[in-house]
């Protein structure tokens, strides 16, 4: 029997697992092989990246801090202009009693001139002093117990209006 020699297989041609298909693949060329992998950045370039990410943070957090500050001058806005409405609501309130007392005491002042003619000015000597009521005697309770020591003070002269 004859049997088929198979070929070999070269540097260059290997097969691929996943698609079955062959992928050449050819040596680097020297201007793109690197011979000093273990060549590290210079310092420059490391301060210069920290830099560059430092100040992508820092512009983030400015980004972000002028967002907070625009809601909350909203919101206070919004506050204010709700709290001014209140005030003018307020005055508005104000002059009107003020409008209304005025009235009263024009109609007081015209009613007790044509009505009441024998008006008497208020003295010292036409006040009417009253004597404090007496006070009743309750029980003691735990409460008060602690205020036994308090006396009020005498007064020697009467309570007026």
């Amino acid at each position: 029997m004859l049997t088929a020699q198979q070929p070999k297989p070269s540097n260059r041609v290997r097969p691929s697992k996943s698609s079955g298909s062959r992928v050449t693949s050819q040596p680097l060329p020297p201007q793109w092989r690197n011979k000093n992998q273990k060549k590290s950045i210079p310092l420059l370039i490391r301060v210069l990246l920290l830099v560059q990410r430092t100040s992508a943070l820092v512009a983030l957090g400015a980004i972000a801090l002028s967002l907070v500050m625009y809601g909350l001058q909203f919101r206070n806005q919004q506050a204010w202009n709700q709290e001014y409405e209140e005030l003018q609501r307020l005055q508005r309130y104000e002059r009107s009693v003020t409008g209304i007392n005025e009235a009263l005491k024009e109609h007081i002042a015209t009613s007790g001139s044509t009505e009441n003619q024998e008006w008497v000015a208020l003295t010292p000597e036409r006040n009417i002093y009253l004597e404090p009521a007496p006070v009743a005697e309750t029980e003691v309770t735990p409460q008060t117990k602690g205020d036994e020591n308090l006396i009020p003070p005498q007064i020697d002269r009467p309570i007026s209006y």
